[in-house]
């Protein structure tokens, strides 16, 4: 399944601002005790970790379990010191990593 992935930030902001980040994932978090029309369980198919990189440091993580609701969003604060990457990690219970990253500018 193809997911698309998210992350919201302002364009600019001042050295020392507050700042609201938003990611968010389009997964269907499957949680392995469903079943279709057939019978058939659908496969278990969890997100089980969200990680923040701020300039390659980690400034936010975040633990899931079955009870996440299908396209997880989370909204965290950071202090913004310098310009550079925000890295949104999402990775799920098979061990795949799903990234993606945005610019913050700092004037």
């Amino acid at each position: 399944m193809k997911h698309k992935l998210y992350i919201k930030l302002p364009k600019k902001v001042q050295r020392g601002d507050t700042v609201f980040i938003r990611a968010k994932i389009d997964h269907e978090m499957e949680s392995g005790w469903r079943t279709t029309q057939e019978g058939n369980t659908v496969p278990k198919d969890l997100i089980k970790e969200f990680t923040c990189l701020y300039n390659g440091k980690e400034v936010f993580r975040a633990a899931f379990d079955a009870g996440m609701s299908p396209n997880p969003y989370i909204g965290f604060y950071i202090r913004a010191s310098e310009s550079g990457n925000i890295d949104c990690t999402w990775v799920t219970e098979d061990g795949e990593r799903l990234s993606t990253s945005s610019l913050l500018t700092v004037t």
